[in-house]
């Protein structure tokens, strides 16, 4: 294709500021959606001659309201919505405000007489749109559901997981869950990782919530001080920081400091202390310990469990590890039972011997 301005641009832009993401897969993304949408008659103006964000939404919206392409084209339609296009309408929004484009103009000229007709008289929708969350959100056309035969492989749909949370300044668990069933077409399975690529990737603030780490500011220092202040002995479970009279004294971070966030910061800020869990959760079930700290967490469960004299049965096992924040309902407790029977590190004590210990 000839007369492409932005591809270089954009090209560079994606190395400079985005090198954790598949920067040729966006820019081969887009390259073959110009091509597809050309040569289908869909939207008649490369990809990269779209110069303002609104220009783009319009064709945006004319390729996702394709049935033709949507079904035709999966995996590409899917990227193309989810991923690509969200990138370079953030490069968009950035390049107008640095170069004041004056979004009033005429279209380009010598452009082919279809897309001068749909830029001239552009939907009223398109032509009000404005950027939300520093363009790095817009309104994105419901999908087609996808069939089982057509969902993504889970190593596919963990990376496409990172590049969309990437993209974001603010996103709900629904939203990511939905989003992953338009991946896999699956809403209730493989929750596991999307829970995983969120806690990873972005800040929990409330229950539901998380956002982009540029919203926060912590001080590390301070806080780490504060956190030790809290901790009695070698752990502490996240719930026993539950009461808000905990935080008065943790410093200002931008956001309003509750379990959720202080989870967060100990999975990826802190600099002494670390999460331990059995695995990713939405219940905020887990044990902050120190980094150094070489204690295990089925231990740690063992001792709670000795501590508070629980019947070593199943079902009253359960109920206290959840109830008091050491696990989620995922536990499972004939392990601990085994292994506060056989002992720790595999020495054979008697269960008298260890409540000695505590």
């Amino acid at each position: 294709m000839q007369n492409r301005p932005f591809r270089e641009p954009f090209l560079k832009w994606l190395y400079e500021n985005h090198q954790n993401i598949s920067v040729l897969e966006i820019i081969k993304s887009l390259d073959r959606v110009s091509e597809y949408a050309n040569s289908k008659n869909i939207w008649l103006m490369d990809v990269f001659q779209c110069d303002t964000p609104y220009i783009f939404q319009a064709m945006h919206d004319d390729i996702a309201n394709s049935k033709w392409f949507r079904f035709t084209k999966k995996q590409l339609y899917n990227f193309f919505v989810e991923v690509s296009a969200r990138y370079y309408l953030h490069f968009l929004d950035e390049m107008s405000q640095s170069q004041e484009v004056d979004e009033s103009q005429p279209p380009p000229e010598n452009l082919p007489p279809a897309t001068t007709q749909v830029l001239n008289h552009m939907p009223p929708k398109a032509k009000e749109y404005r950027v939300k969350n520093n363009g790095t959100n817009f309104e994105i056309p419901k999908k087609a559901a996808t069939s089982p035969d057509s969902a993504t492989p889970k190593t596919d749909l963990r990376t496409s997981l990172e590049e969309y949370c990437r993209t974001l300044d603010r996103c709900t668990i629904k939203e990511m869950f939905k989003y992953k069933k338009n991946l896999s077409g699956k809403y209730n399975s493989d929750q596991k990782i999307s829970i995983e690529v969120l806690s990873a990737l972005l800040v929990r603030i409330d229950k539901e919530t998380y956002i982009a780490d540029k919203h926060v500011s912590f001080d590390i220092q301070a806080t780490d001080e504060a956190i030790t202040r809290q901790i009695i002995g070698e752990y502490a479970t996240l719930k026993s920081f539950a009461a808000f009279a905990v935080f008065e004294n943790f410093p200002e971070c931008g956001q309003t400091w509750n379990v959720f966030l202080l989870e967060a910061y100990c999975r990826r800020f802190s600099q002494k202390f670390k999460i331990i869990e059995q695995s990713t959760n939405l219940s905020s079930a887990g044990v902050i310990v120190r980094k150094d700290s070489e204690v295990r967490y089925v231990d740690i469960m063992a001792q709670a469990i000795l501590a508070a004299d629980i019947a070593l049965e199943a079902t009253p096992i359960e109920n206290f590890l959840f109830e008091n924040g050491y696990a989620s309902k995922e536990t499972q407790p004939e392990k601990i039972i085994q292994h506060i029977v056989s002992g720790y590190d595999g020495q054979r004590y008697q269960i008298d011997d260890i409540l000695a210990d505590i």
